[in-house]
């Protein structure tokens, strides 16, 4: 009596030796007894090829589809003293996301960084490489609203800011001085606020400040940082910003020259 007819899915699986068997005889004797046993009628539910081919398509789709778990956004403030700290609003929720700083492609920061030299091109490749910039650059970057992701800074209020930045354990102020005592009492040499809103916020009254160095005298109530740190207010990178080249990008190469003066010593990674 002839061999029963192989399903689809089974002659798929064989060998093109054993997919053109028709009796039992002729299926070769060195496949495994798995595909043997394939050979023979089975109780599996029999799917054709083109059902099958639209259940993979479903089931991939359905994965693609699973929500991504955000990565957050630790700040990167080492237990090394650094010649720059940038500091940020706080992060956009592509790059907590991410869970790189300054990850949105819209974002000037690392296009602004590799011009400038402060993130050598041999060195770092981008915001994938943030966590190499303590390191190889001295470079450290947090934000005042650090672990709060949104990307309309304008949804939180000035209230808001102040609240991130005084809390007694986890506010912008106290997270500075813990990353000055982790350094071994060192402060950053440098600190720049990549946009004005968050550094006017920390004034009672909020008042018009102009980009470039602050003075030591002119800085907000209670600031952490003693003189051997200069602060520093930027023009912001985001790409919403309505700003032309020259007065986004002047600034940071002005910022730079002094930044690259300093005296640092890399460290390993």
């Amino acid at each position: 009596m002839p061999a029963p007819a192989l399903n689809p899915f089974d002659a798929f699986r064989l060998t093109s030796a054993a997919a053109t068997a028709t009796t039992p005889s002729k299926v070769p004797h060195r496949l495994t007894s798995a595909a043997a046993t394939a050979a023979t009628p089975s109780k599996r539910r029999k799917i054709a090829p083109a059902a099958a081919r639209k259940e993979c398509a479903t089931n991939a789709a359905a994965a693609d589809e699973a929500p991504r778990q955000p990565a957050g956004l630790p700040e990167m403030l080492p237990a090394h003293p650094l010649r720059l700290v940038i500091v940020g609003h706080n992060p956009s929720e592509r790059a907590w996301m991410d869970g790189h700083y300054y990850a949105n492609p819209s974002n000037h920061m690392w296009k602004i960084l590799e011009e400038t030299n402060l993130a050598p091109k041999n060195l770092i490749s981008g915001a994938q490489d943030d966590y190499k910039m303590p390191a190889l650059c001295g470079v450290g970057f947090t934000d005042v609203g650090t672990g709060v992701p949104g990307t309309q800074s304008s949804k939180f209020s000035d209230a808001d800011l102040r609240r991130w930045t005084l809390d007694a354990e986890s506010g912008f102020y106290a997270r500075l001085r813990r990353h000055v005592s982790l350094a071994g009492g060192t402060p950053p040499r440098v600190l720049a606020f990549a946009g004005k809103r968050q550094y006017t916020v920390l004034f009672s009254k909020k008042k018009q400040v102009d980009v470039g160095p602050q003075s030591h005298a002119s800085l907000p109530p209670d600031w952490p940082l003693d003189e051997s740190t200069s602060v520093w207010v930027m023009p912001s990178t985001s790409g919403a910003s309505a700003l032309t080249r020259e007065q986004r990008y002047g600034p940071w190469h002005e910022l730079a020259s002094h930044v690259l003066a300093i005296d640092w010593e890399q460290r390993a990674l």
